[in-house]
């Protein structure tokens, strides 16, 4: 090896070690509920769902019971019942502007829009409808504790109980490794078979324990 070969050697192995030692560049700042649903707004719906859906959870206007929506939501889904898309686009909209991440406005108002003669807006509509569903079933496949549906609101549950086609018959919260869980006993609608489905509500069950021992 030529003593030129052997600087350069010597000079690539002290770099690396420079490199190796040298501080560590910190991670950028994930983006926050706003400037994600933004983007959304702006057309752009190639997003990560289930970090908007932990966004919002972490967003001062996170509402996980859906107490701002208790009118406004089984009120667009009436007006959708009656085929009154006016209204119920309405409504769709509100709800956006308090929980974009509401599953039920986005359907609602891809097929309003689709009625109405907006392709455009009801397709992009429809990709964020599913884009939240499938951030939701990519979470697990619900069998067991540990591989249960993560979900950030109550209503996510029970949009997802009804898209898979099973009903209800009780429902329990239980504590499982540091981590909180609602179970549900459910049937097929069409068999009728019986079994059990688990979502985890970390971020429910936590603002429920913050508010409780806030003074």
């Amino acid at each position: 090896m030529t003593a030129r070969a052997k600087w350069w050697k010597g000079a690539i192995f002290w770099s690396a070690c420079f490199v190796l030692a040298g501080p560590a560049l910190a991670a950028p700042p994930a983006p926050s509920y706003e400037s994600m649903v933004a983007a959304l707004r702006a057309g752009d719906t190639n997003t990560d769902y289930q970090a908007l859906r932990h966004a919002y959870a972490a967003s001062a206007g996170y509402d996980p019971y859906g107490m701002k929506l208790q009118t406004l939501l089984p009120g667009m889904l009436d007006a959708f019942g009656k085929k009154d898309c006016k209204t119920a686009l309405a409504d769709a909209g509100k709800i956006g502007a308090i929980d974009y991440t509401e599953i039920n406005a986005h359907l609602v108002a891809a097929m309003c829009l689709e009625d109405m003669g907006d392709k455009t807006e009801s397709i992009r509509q429809h990709e964020i409808f599913l884009g939240l569903v499938d951030s939701i079933l990519k979470s697990g496949d619900g069998y067991a504790p540990k591989t249960a549906y993560r979900v950030v609101t109550l209503d996510e549950e029970y949009t997802l109980l009804t898209i898979l086609k099973l009903e209800s018959h009780g429902q329990a919260l239980i504590q499982n490794d540091g981590h909180s869980y609602d179970r549900f006993e459910v049937s097929t609608d069409d068999t009728k078979e019986q079994g059990t489905i688990f979502f985890e509500i970390d971020p429910i069950f936590g603002l429920l324990q913050h508010e409780l021992n806030t003074p």
